[in-house]
This record gives structure tokens, sequence and C-alpha cells, in this order.
């Protein structure tokens, strides 16, 4: 193994072993694009996401959620 790659694996091993060390920007969010994810409830439309409160609301059946995470909601 060349060297630039054993260095390479080793600052990658510190950084996945340290707990508080900042996660990429690419980790985060690549795209200014907000998810689209599809009402559990009904099936037919996607969740209009408020990112600032986490409230998702679907317009077609009215069922109100909770934005967890990336793709997680759950049931108001």
């Amino acid at each position: 193994m060349g060297k630039m790659k054993e260095i390479y694996m080793q600052q990658l091993e510190e950084r996945l072993l340290t707990p508080d060390y900042p996660p990429e920007p690419e980790d985060e969010m690549c795209s200014n694009k907000s998810p689209q994810l599809m009402c559990p409830n009904c099936n037919k439309t996607t969740l209009d996401i408020d990112f600032a409160t986490g409230d998702a609301t679907c317009f077609k059946c009215g069922q109100d959620f909770v934005h967890i995470g990336k793709n997680v909601i759950r049931y108001k």
C-alpha cells in the first residue's frame, strides 16, 4: 500500500473513532432540495415539512407528523 493511502486510512480511522469529530459537509446535505417524503397515512402525496419547527403536514389527508431525521417521521 502506498504511503498516501496509509496516511488517508489512518486519518479516516481517527475520524471514525473520535465521537466529537465534526461531520463532513457531504454527510449533512449536499443539495438545496428538500427531501420528498411520501405520506405514510395515504401514500398519495409528499409531505410539506417545516424544518425550523420539525412539523410536517399532508395536505391530501390532513394528518400531522413530526420530522425527526433525514427520512424519519412519526405521527403527531
